[in-house]
């Protein structure tokens, strides 16, 4: 069979069930790879982590046309717009479940293209098998005490979890989980540093918790607390959703990648890890997003630790005869539901982004007072749209501006 005749007819239906066929252009897909990029002084080049992809995406140029193109586009558009998972059948690279991302935009050339509607839109493949209680509204305190009952999950399964040694194996495990702490201090400086009161406490926080490893094998668990306790200062700065999952992330990665071998320290790692996870959940509600495509990116990026972190668990326990109760896993399970909740429902009370192709000769004033209702945000629009001096007075046609609302 040719490569022509494996050709399907392209489909798309919206969550609802409404099926379209359409018209189109030349079909493409994209993905992105998740790297993590380490620079280290005195040492030339760079250290990528490969994290694996995020979901493919499916731009498409999608024509309706005919007599009754208007109101076939207008009913594919409402389509388009419908919360949940729609089902696309592309016409080369087979039935994805998708959501439609960014920018929807919709052309009628009424002049030069009668009876005919173009639309560019971008299909994303969305996972359906994520299990979290869709009722469940997450606040910022439901995040906090489910936060509390990782914590104490914790420090209860480390207690439970260690292995009594003589003195050197008992001094061994406090070199360990210092060395683990000061590394990960190192790829948290970063977000330590946006806030100089968080900066504070951190530091003292983290004089007292090395002292106080000098108690470990008499008290674990009260130990193990306060490790967690220090991991989660930085959580409480109100700073942008990369910042923290760079911080969060980075040092999260350093320890699943350093592949322990040693029953006690891998029992240190696994505090280290959960941890790190549970601080970056409920670093969430501190960060400002501004735009619905920062939401769901970092919901994305969650998700992605989650399924990495608990990948990891599995290996590690079954290899180093682990017992587990579990109970870190579900503890982390609801924290991380109830997170990507929030995300997802605030995701939708963010402003979307709008892309507009200008149809004739518009002044910036007249325009920004049009599309915002006043010139309150004339200087957001000039940022976002990066207009030159050249256009500040006139935006001639055919300029692509874009907008949020």
């Amino acid at each position: 069979m040719p490569w022509n005749d494996r050709i399907q007819t392209p489909v798309y239906i919206s969550p609802s069930g409404i099926r379209f066929e359409f018209q189109y252009e030349n079909v493409s897909m994209e993905s992105d790879k998740k790297t993590g990029d380490f620079i280290f002084p005195e040492i030339d080049g760079a250290f990528i982590q490969d994290l694996g992809r995020a979901g493919r995406r499916f731009p498409f140029n999608i024509f309706f046309s005919g007599s009754d193109y208007d109101t076939d586009a207008d009913s594919f558009f409402a389509a388009l717009e419908e919360k949940g998972i729609g089902t696309l059948e592309h016409p080369l690279y087979g039935t994805r479940k998708v959501v439609p991302t960014g920018t929807i935009t919709r052309r009628d050339d009424l002049i030069t293209s009668a009876n005919q509607a173009a639309f560019s839109v971008t299909f994303s493949e969305t996972i359906e098998n994520i299990t979290f209680p869709l009722s469940q509204v997450s606040t910022e305190s439901e995040l906090k005490e489910s936060f509390d009952n990782l914590k104490a999950s914790i420090s209860d399964q480390y207690a439970s979890s260690l292995v009594s040694g003589n003195a050197t194996d008992n001094e061994l495990l406090k070199i360990d989980l210092d060395a683990k702490e000061k590394t990960t201090s190192v790829f948290l400086q970063g977000l330590i540093n946006l806030n100089e009161n968080i900066k504070t406490s951190y530091i003292t926080i983290q004089e007292s918790f090395t002292n106080n490893i000098e108690n470990l094998t008499e008290e674990p668990g009260a130990v193990i607390d306060q490790l967690i306790t220090l991991l989660s200062t930085p959580s409480n700065i109100a700073a942008s959703a990369n910042a923290q999952i760079q911080g969060y992330g980075a040092a999260i990665d350093n320890i699943i990648n350093a592949g322990e071998t040693i029953y006690n320290n891998f029992v240190n790692s696994i505090a280290f890890v959960s941890g790190l996870f549970g601080s970056l959940n409920l670093s969430m509600p501190n960060v400002i997003f501004t735009n619905r495509p920062e939401a769901v990116s970092a919901s994305e990026s969650i998700i992605s630790f989650f399924e990495n972190i608990t990948t990891w668990l599995d290996e590690n326990i079954t290899a180093l005869e682990l017992p587990d109760t579990g109970e870190i896993y579900d503890s982390m399970l609801k924290l991380y539901s109830q997170t990507i909740i929030y995300l997802i429902d605030l995701s939708f009370d963010l402003p979307k982004e709008i892309i507009l192709t200008l149809q004739e000769d518009r002044q910036l004033i007249e325009l920004c007072a049009e599309l915002y209702g006043d010139l309150d945000k004339i200087d957001f629009f000039i940022q976002t749209n990066n207009l030159n001096s050249d256009l500040i007075e006139l935006l001639p046609m055919g300029t692509v501006i874009k907008y949020y609302e």
